[in-house]
């Protein structure tokens, strides 16, 4: 575990969780509490970065998207940020396609213009998912989600 992430009216926020290797900006340790906003890049420990891109909570911007730059994450794609995560800011051609949280997993849920397989099978407004899911959009694309705890 090297940070959290947290949110408030002020938008996300990201500390350093006690890391051997610490959380870097533009190479100074970040020591406390440090705003997500715009574009950026985070060092995690001496090889792992991350880019990451959060629009201004202002103009209702109210999540950050993280892309792995170096290291063992430099595959990552991640969207972080409060429910509803709309997977249309990741994915092209998955607007109106989104998770919230259910019970101890997550829910996928769908606008009604969208055709959606999950495992295969349609679904209708929504479906639960589990590890492993693979999410087919109607224009034969396929979006595979890893569900982590």
């Amino acid at each position: 575990l090297h940070a959290t992430i947290d949110a408030d009216d002020d938008g996300l926020f990201i500390e350093d969780a006690g890391s051997r290797g610490g959380l870097r900006f533009a190479g100074a340790r970040v020591e406390r509490r440090f705003a997500l906003r715009g574009d950026g890049e985070l060092a995690l420990g001496a090889t792992a970065s991350l880019r990451y891109s959060a629009p201004d909570p202002a103009h209702g911007g109210a999540h950050v998207i993280f892309r792995g730059a170096a290291g063992l994450d430099r595959e990552l794609l991640a969207l972080v940020g409060p429910p509803p995560l709309d997977l249309g800011a990741i994915f092209p051609g998955a607007r109106g396609l989104a998770l919230i949280p259910a019970g101890d997993g997550l829910r996928l849920v769908r606008a009604d213009a969208l055709v959606v397989r999950v495992g295969g099978h349609l679904v209708g407004a929504g479906c639960d998912l589990m590890i492993g899911d693979v999410i087919e959009l109607g224009g034969g694309q396929a979006l595979v989600l890893e569900v982590a705890p």
